[in-house]
């Protein structure tokens, strides 16, 4: 990605031949050796202005970036400086066909990532992402803080499309790999500090020790802090949190150990802790919709009514709270709620002089707070030995721990949400591996085990006495237990039929087995009805058996529920096996051009989901919100199969004019079945809040295409840019998907809905159209090297969920600028200005819409953060 500043070359020099006598023989050897400087020269000044090439381990041999037959890009540690990217995050505006967004409820700090348009279907635990993130190689299952610091970085290597043969389940889209740098055996060091805006204040460290010949250390450790950027106001006016803010520390040690010249041992240990506050979504509309079927809108301005039953009970158990205690009554666009200000939330909470209840353990003056952290440690194995120069055996395993606790107010002010998640895995993984003149092939088995627990707690505006709850919930516990079993055995191969045309086969067998807990408790009631299940799915065999309903026959899922001691679960279980495959062919047209063809396939899990009780309306209510008269049915948690893509895909990697001018590109065809979507749906909630429903939408292909160039004009000059295209076409999709515009098809029967003639939604994080662009300058001056680059990304409209509750994300470019100094080599030490989204642009990064079907007619959404500075100055051992 970047211009090389020097290449060392070395060549004999061959020895001559006396073939004459005396001055004639010196006179030969001068002219001999006056050319060949001459010839150096010549190359030395050529390698200067000739673009790197990044050595990658997506194929797990040893390729350049230009050789790997897909489509990859990537990035080492001076491309992130450059384009002064801290995370993936704010790599993602600079990569066309990458997207980062965050996960409903949980904001930013659950980000979910999105290739081609794939993206992880949620940020609950029971959800599987669709782009498979790896750390040093080591896989990493939740997304929960995952928007690392790119801190210490060899690589960051970004493939696209299905890789399921080499890397398995749960990379339908791709993947991304962070690789940090080994230790070495040279002493080495460096801090650095930055300032800047909104308080910024980060510092970091390295420190590589040598242990004699056979043996490196390599510590690093860093803290980041910064204001937030959204203000957060009380019930008076004042600024109670600056969400949004940045309070994160990171430690990370690895040992190498090299026994004997056969043997490497690498060992790694990583803690890294968040307690920042994730950016609080902004309130833009509040109101409701009220009488049967919630089709009459409050107009602005009008009070909010109390004795409506068709209404939240928590937002009429505030309204008799204001009322009861002489303060103003809620409003249509209650200007308590909405502040007019895109970086004010506005937050009268009045949960904490709500009726506690008896037991409960929120005390209820902590139902107004706001709270976030994030704690993940990882520790890693990798052993190595070549048993010659053809033979090698590896080992990678690990153990990834993940600690998530966030405290939220939901909807309008009316819920607070706290949520603790657990996470636990380990991965262990076996290759043997085979490097001949025209082979290389690597054969190995994969286990791995992960075990998320989520505990979900819900507070509303408890009312004193009937008649407002009349059975309702108002406080509820809800916890999701899973266990994930992944077994696998996989065999690729690299062929080289000549020095120019070479062939790549991989083929990988996989088995997933889950199983899910999930329960439900009332704290007010003091237990829920016991659940029903739905009768409807097809071939279901229904078993009573006095303690609850056994459901067999579905789908090979399985599953039982009942009610104990005022908990209402159910447990379910499924097993998924897959067969994916890959064939690939290269054709160098010459060193330094290659064609090349893939088709390659991937799945995603699949599972239950997270919700105990979620609705399904009856076929006679037709698609769309609940209308006057629909009568409706709950189920217990369904059960999604999983997600099956095979992607084809031709691209063209090239060097021109000496290795001045790059230019890549590749065009997709992703054919997917049983796409696996989440909505939010207020079809008839447990307790007031949204059921979160995960489902097989339908059939869909994804298509479009990547390029990506680079031109070096001069020693001192280069330029960059790259495009993304990405179109959903749905072959097959379930009538009642909430993706379809329901209200501009009004006169089609239900029955009769389907993709073509019924206009359908945007899919989240699914831009049809992303670029960016960028200018370096380098030059040897003021006794050092001045660096300055200039990069602009932009991201096509897109939507930040799926279905009727999504926020459209209008489109939006960000620029990013940077100038740096470094001194000599014997000083060493470098100081750098930069700025990030300099032009002040404000999008949106997520959002909610609660507007078709919740009876609360709220509309959220979290801004982005604007211009900001910073000032680095960093010192090398």
């Amino acid at each position: 990605m970047k211009r090389k500043q020097f290449l060392k070359l070395s060549a004999a020099v061959p020895s001559v031949l006396a073939l004459a006598m005396g001055l004639s023989a010196s006179a030969q050897e001068a002219t001999q050796t006056e050319t060949q400087a001459e010839a150096q020269t010549e190359e030395k000044e050529r390698s200067s202005i000739m673009i790197d090439t990044i050595v990658v381990t997506s194929e797990r041999v040893s390729f350049t970036e230009q050789e790997v037959p897909t489509s990859l890009i990537t990035f080492d540690a001076g491309d992130l400086t450059e384009l002064d990217a801290g995370n993936f995050k704010d790599l993602s505006n600079f990569m066309p066909n990458l997207s980062i967004g965050g996960a409903t409820p949980f904001g930013e700090s659950v980000p979910l990532y999105s290739i081609r348009g794939v993206s992880t279907a949620s940020g609950r635990v029971s959800a599987e992402p669709g782009v498979a993130v790896y750390i040093d190689g080591l896989y990493y299952p939740r997304t929960m803080g995952s928007l690392l610091k790119l801190v210490d970085v060899e690589s960051v290597e970004i493939s696209r499309g299905p890789q399921g043969t080499l890397f398995g389940r749960n990379s339908t889209a791709g993947t991304i790999q962070y690789n940090t740098k080994a230790p070495e055996y040279e002493f080495g060091a460096r801090v650095a500090g930055a300032v800047g805006t909104s308080n910024r204040a980060d510092l970091t460290g390295m420190i590589n020790i040598p242990m004699g010949d056979r043996a490196a250390l390599r510590v690093n450790a860093g803290t980041w802090n910064r204001d937030g950027y959204i203000n957060v106001t009380d019930r008076d006016g004042n600024v109670i949190h600056d969400s949004g803010n940045t309070d994160e520390t990171a430690f990370r040690a690895a040992l190498r150990l090299e026994p004997t010249d056969k043997l490497t041992i690498d060992l790694s240990g990583t803690v890294a802790e968040s307690n920042g506050l994730s950016p609080t979504p902004i309130i833009s509309d509040f109101s409701v919709r009220q009488g049967e079927g919630g089709i009459n809108a409050i107009n602005p301005g009008d009070p909010i009514p109390i004795n409506d039953d068709s209404l939240s009970p928590a937002l009429r158990g505030l309204q008799a709270y204001l009322q009861n205690n002489g303060l103003d009554p809620l409003v249509a666009q209650d200007p308590r709620f909405i502040s007019g200000d895109n970086y004010t939330r506005s937050f009268p909470c009045y949960l904490d002089q709500a009726t506690p209840v008896e037991g409960d353990y929120i005390p209820a003056d902590q139902l107004c707070k706001l709270e976030d952290s994030i704690k993940n440690t990882a520790y890693s194995l990798k052993v190595g030995y070549d048993f010659n120069d053809t033979w090698s055996i590896n080992y990678l395993g690990g153990m990834i721990k993940g600690e998530y606790y966030t405290q939220n107010v939901l909807f309008g002010n009316l819920y607070n949400r706290v949520n603790v998640t657990e996470v636990d895995s380990e991965s262990h993984e076996f290759t043997l591996n085979y490097t001949g003149d025209k082979l290389k092939a690597l054969g190995g088995v994969y286990f791995f085990k992960e075990q998320p627990f989520e505990h979900t707690g819900d507070r509303a505006h408890l009312i004193f006495g009937a008649p407002f709850q009349q059975g309702n919930v108002e406080a509820a516990e809800e916890f999701v237990d899973a266990q994930v079993e992944t077994q696998a055995i996989f065999a690729n191969m690299v062929y080289d039929f000549s020095e120019k045309f070479s062939v790549t086969v991989g083929a990988r067998c996989s088995e997933d087995d889950k199983s899910t807990v999930i329960g439900f408790y009332d704290v007010v009631n003091g237990g829920a009805d016991e659940v029903p299940i739905a009768e409807d799915y097809p071939g279901a065999t229904i078993d009573w058996d006095g303690d609850g309903v056994v459901v067999a026959g579905v789908d090979g899922f399985s599953g039982q529920a009942y009610t104990n001691n005022g908990f209402d679960a159910f447990t379910g279980s499924a097993k998924f096996d897959s067969f994916d495959w890959r064939v690939s062919a290269r054709y160098f047209v010459d060193p330094v051009k290659m064609v090349y063809g893939t088709v390659s396939t991937g799945f995603k899990g699949g599972g239950f989901s997270d919700n105990l009780v979620t609705h399904v309306p009856e076929p006679s209510c037709g698609p769309g919100p609940l209308a006057s008269g629909c009568v409706a049915y709950d189920t217990p948690v369904r059960p999604y199969n999983q997600e099956d893509v095979i992607n084809y895909e031709v691209g063209i990697k090239a060097d021109w004019l000496d290795s001045r001018l790059r230019t890549n590109a590749s065009i997709y065809a992703m054919d997917i079945k049983d796409h696996i979507v989440q909505f939010a749906t207020f079809y008839q909630p447990r307790f007031g809040s949204p059921s979160l429903v995960m489902t097989n939408a339908g059939d869909v292909v994804i298509s479009g295409f990547e390029a990506d160039g680079e031109f070096i004009l001069s020693e001192n000059w280069s330029v960059s840019g790259s495009v993304g295209h990405t179109k959903y076409d749905w072959s097959k999709l379930d009538p009642e998907s909430e993706l379809y515009y329901f209200d501009q098809c009004p006169d089609i029967a239900f029955e009769d809905v389907n993709v073509d003639n019924c206009p359908i939604r945007d899919s989240k994080l699914a831009p049809e159209w992303s670029f960016s662009a960028g200018a370096n300058f380098n030059r040897d001056m003021l006794g050092g090297v001045v660096k300055a680059a200039l990069n602009y990304g932009w991201t096509d409209e897109t939507e930040a969920s799926n279905g009727d509750n999504s926020v459209r994300i209008d489109a939006y470019g960000v620029t990013n600028f940077r100038i740096e100094y470094d001194s000599d080599d014997e000083a060493n030490w470098s100081i750098a200005l930069a700025g990030s989204n300099i032009l002040d642009e404000e999008y949106i990064l997520s959002g909610l819409e609660l507007s078709g079907q919740s009876p609360t007619y709220t509309s959220t959404f979290v801004p982005s953060r604007g211009a900001e500075w910073s000032l680095t100055l960093e010192k090398r051992f």
